[in-house]
């Protein structure tokens, strides 16, 4: 043990010394209960403040003090940096002067170039509600530990899991041949992706025993259940949603709409028809339908799955399935309205949900239908498919 901390000693003055430049501090955790989620505001600190907490080391549990990109305010119940306009903060100090100002600089460094030998990259954008204009600040790989990164003069750790990345200019999550997000709402986690280890919000729904259980909410815009990893998503030419779901009615079963922001991607089911909505760059409404005449004491099953122009929507249960094939422009593509993808806008019981970044075929549809433990194969396992942060339109 004595061995492995004087060579992690070796290597943490060897890596400060080639980036010249200073670990960025960290801060006793008052209450090891604070550092539950991993992340805690205190009383009185700045709404755009909060604390990541860094794992135990001999003894002592310490964290982060970070800040929210302006304009977004540290969300206590969801864990994330949020719009102010989608919750109230509450036990914090809400000032104007809460961020720091941005330094756009006047380029941006290009990672693959081979003079930037320190892998510069800088934010798209200059705010985190506007990624399409001028950039934002700039930060550094650090050479040999790809958990690390230099900003502002400071080495700063990405969250637990998580890896620098330049191409994207974040802490993102590792590649991997899965490419997909499955929920199973299994114990003891069940509100944890099996492949991932992403978070779905539970808001108002609960979960336990392989089910999410969502008694629906005052709104129809606002969703019992969130999946704010997605929020980040650029949805592009392929993607696959599917799941198992109950309900005695109508249902919107999912949907990124949130108040005051319209839905980009939706399934609705209305009697026995299955409905998607795609809202279109020209702000026009599309959709692809499906019709089974599902038995109500089953699960029903759907998967939707898109690729360039094919949108295929295919919905069942227990005893068999129908779908179809919508052909769509060949420039058809999925978009974001960066808000989270939600569940749950009506009293709906879910038994599985999932997310693939690439479309499945006819035959993994089939597969899945017929036992829904079968997801679809990552077509691009050599090079991975979690790309949730797909580069912003510079």
């Amino acid at each position: 043990m004595m061995l492995r901390l004087a060579v992690f000693g070796i290597l943490w003055v060897m890596t400060n010394a080639f980036t010249n430049i200073s670990p960025k501090p960290t801060y006793l955790v008052p209450d090891v209960a604070l550092c539950k989620t991993g992340y805690y505001q205190l009383p009185d600190q700045p709404c755009c403040r909060y604390f990541q907490c860094l794992p135990e080391t001999l003894g002592e549990l310490r964290a982060y003090n970070r800040s929210c990109p302006r304009p977004l305010k540290w969300n206590s119940a969801t864990c994330t940096c949020d719009y102010s306009s989608r919750f109230i903060p509450e036990g914090c100090v809400d000032s104007e002067d809460c961020w720091d100002d941005p330094v756009a600089p006047t380029d941006c460094p290009d990672p693959s170039e081979p003079w930037n030998t320190a892998k510069q990259c800088c934010e798209k954008g200059v705010t985190y509600n506007d990624h399409s204009s001028g950039f934002g600040r700039n930060y550094s790989s650090v050479e040999g530990d790809p958990t690390m990164y230099e900003f502002c003069g400071e080495l700063n750790e990405c969250p637990y899991g998580l890896t620098f990345s330049v191409q994207y200019c974040a802490c993102d999550h590792k590649k991997g041949g899965i490419g997909c997000l499955l929920w199973n709402f299994d114990n003891p986690s069940p509100l944890v992706d099996v492949h991932q280890n992403v978070l779905m919000t539970p808001v108002n729904c609960s979960a336990s025993n392989g089910q999410l259980n969502c008694p629906g909410t005052s709104s129809s815009s606002q969703p019992g259940a969130e999946i704010y990893v997605l929020q980040k998503a650029y949805l592009g030419v392929a993607a696959t949603f599917f799941g198992r779901f109950n309900s005695s009615g109508n249902v919107m079963v999912m949907s990124n709409e949130s108040p005051g922001n319209a839905a980009t991607v939706s399934i609705e089911l209305v009697g026995q028809t299955l409905i998607a909505s795609f809202r279109l760059p020209d702000d026009s409404v599309d959709t692809c339908q499906v019709t089974y005449n599902f038995n109500i004491l089953y699960d029903r099953w759907f998967v939707l799955a898109v690729d360039g122009g094919n949108v295929r929507l295919a919905f069942g249960d227990n005893d068999g399935f129908a779908d179809t094939l919508c052909v769509k422009s060949s420039s058809f593509n999925l978009v974001s309205n960066k808000c989270p993808l939600g569940l749950g806008f009506q009293d709906t019981v879910y038994k599985q949900f999932g997310f693939c970044r690439f479309a499945w075929t006819q035959g993994d549809i089939a597969t899945y239908m017929a036992d829904p433990s079968v997801i679809g194969e990552n077509p691009y396992t050599s090079s991975g498919s979690w790309n949730v942060f797909d580069p912003w339109p510079q």
